[in-house]
């Protein structure tokens, strides 16, 4: 057997139909030869699951690592762009691309702000800047995120009425933040959960004639009342039919996270079968130009969806394809998928 003891004790607490031990030790097997590696992803894929029987159509680490790291997928340029949250902000501000203003940055200790550099290395010279921004800028609420973080890690939402006690505990002069405007959201998906932006991740494949293409993709939602809506940090998701930009019935946890299914919103009771998602099309657009702006050839991009249509939160050179693959179903069965990894391994 190849799980861990933790991914063993998860599965035995699982209330969903399990397969039997004979048979999860027999695909465990399988996928190891045909995979030419150990299966060890198969618990956290739920692979044992009695409605998982399309196995051999999931990503291996192998195949995971191929598709994130491929010099045939990605270069320099392009990943940079995509890894930096900074750099991200400002191309995109520069080409006039739909994503939330960018009011203020800072790297450590330098706090910038309307083309003026405020040095900030104590909380109450922190607590000082943003006094500025507020006041200047109008806005109640601001959304900081770490430049060089990923998976919903370093994202803070500060408000204008409390920001003064909240500054202190964060330490922001130690690392290096954007600071952008609060999306507001549709009220449509406020319904669903209201404490976090809760975006759709599309994953998209630039082909070799320049053809931008979206793979899959599936909407993402906070819980609990954390202000973000990762895998990683207690959410779930949930896949998306890209036929009528509707909801499936079933949102999934990440194993490490509990791994429940969820047919409502915990929180909420909102029941996700068939909600058609505001602005879908739209979405879909703006993915297909954002992939031409920023020509890297397999991304994860992240949408949210506001009362007047998609704005792009984030691109990921490096998509977590852990969720993407499990929303999907395993995208082997994908024929773009397909014909990547022929590429790939060519």
């Amino acid at each position: 057997m190849t799980l861990s003891f933790n991914q063993i004790k998860l599965i035995l607490r699982d209330k969903n139909p399990k397969k039997n031990l004979f048979t999860i030790a027999k695909e465990i097997a399988i996928l190891s030869y045909k995979k030419k590696e150990p299966a060890l992803y198969y618990g956290g894929k739920y692979l044992y699951r009695k409605d998982k029987t399309n196995v051999s159509d999931y990503l291996s680490q192998k195949e995971f690592y191929q598709l994130s790291f491929s010099e045939k997928l990605h270069n320099f340029e392009t990943s940079s762009l995509l890894r930096n949250k900074l750099s991200f902000a400002l191309f995109c501000e520069t080409n006039r691309l739909n994503v939330p203003s960018m009011l203020s940055y800072n790297l450590g200790a330098s706090f910038l702000y309307n083309g003026k550099r405020y040095p900030a290395s104590t909380d109450k010279e922190v607590v000082a800047f943003f006094d500025l921004v507020f006041k200047n800028s109008g806005e109640d609420q601001l959304f900081l995120k770490e430049i060089g973080s990923q998976g919903g890690k370093g994202c803070y939402l500060i408000n204008k009425n409390t920001y003064a006690k909240e500054i202190p505990s964060l330490k922001l002069q130690k690392k290096s933040f954007i600071h952008q405007e609060f999306v507001k959201q549709h009220t449509a998906i406020n319904d669903i959960y209201s404490g976090s932006i809760n975006t759709i991740r599309f994953i998209t494949h630039l082909d070799s004639s320049g053809k931008p293409h979206i793979i899959s993709s599936f909407m993402r939602f906070g819980r609990g009342g954390k202000v973000t809506d990762n895998a990683k940090s207690g959410g779930m998701y949930v896949a998306i039919n890209m036929e009528n930009g509707e909801l499936s019935e079933k949102a999934n946890q990440s194993m490490g996270a509990g791994g429940s299914v969820f047919t409502q919103h915990p929180d909420t009771h909102f029941v996700f079968k068939d909600f058609k998602i505001p602005y879908f099309k739209e979405a879909c657009a703006l993915v297909n130009e954002m992939v031409l702006y920023i020509p890297d050839r397999f991304t994860g991009w992240d949408i949210a969806i506001t009362p007047t249509g998609p704005t792009v939160i984030e691109g990921n050179e490096n998509p977590g394809m852990q969720t993407a693959d499990i929303a999907y179903g395993g995208l082997l069965k994908h024929p773009i998928v397909q014909n990547i990894m022929t590429e790939i391994k060519s």
